[in-house]
């Protein structure tokens, strides 16, 4: 029996799941890095601008502060009362190798309340 071609035929049928595989592989990784980023930058301008709740310019710092770490704030919300301050945003980011499967973008989005209770500052994402 001839069996001539038959590890190419086989490489043909697998090599392009194997790049898919790794496409998506990719793009998740960089999907995890942004969200990550999001919720840091997020908790920390939280903790950072607390105390500049009730400011008519907090929307500005805010900004200023998603800016510098070059993270999108075309739909950021933020709210603040006595008791509690809040930061909610969403980015859309562009996907690398899912485009091969027609995923354009991704969005990620973000939730955190900041608020004291008995004297303590308590962070709750969602």
């Amino acid at each position: 029996m001839n069996r001539k071609g038959q590890t190419l035929v086989i490489f043909i049928i697998i090599f392009p799941v194997f790049l898919i595989l790794m496409a998506l592989i990719v793009d998740i990784g960089l999907i995890q890095l942004e969200q990550r980023k999001l919720n840091q930058v997020t908790e920390l301008l939280l903790q950072d601008y607390y105390d500049y709740r009730m400011d008519a310019n907090i929307l500005e710092l805010v900004e200023n502060g998603f800016g510098n770490n070059q993270i999108d704030v075309s739909n950021l919300k933020v709210n603040g009362t006595d008791d509690f301050f809040q930061i909610e945003n969403q980015t859309v980011i562009s996907s690398v190798f899912g485009k091969l499967l027609g995923f354009q973008n991704y969005s990620i989005s973000v939730s955190y309340q900041l608020s004291f209770d008995q004297g303590k500052k308590q962070i709750v994402k969602g």
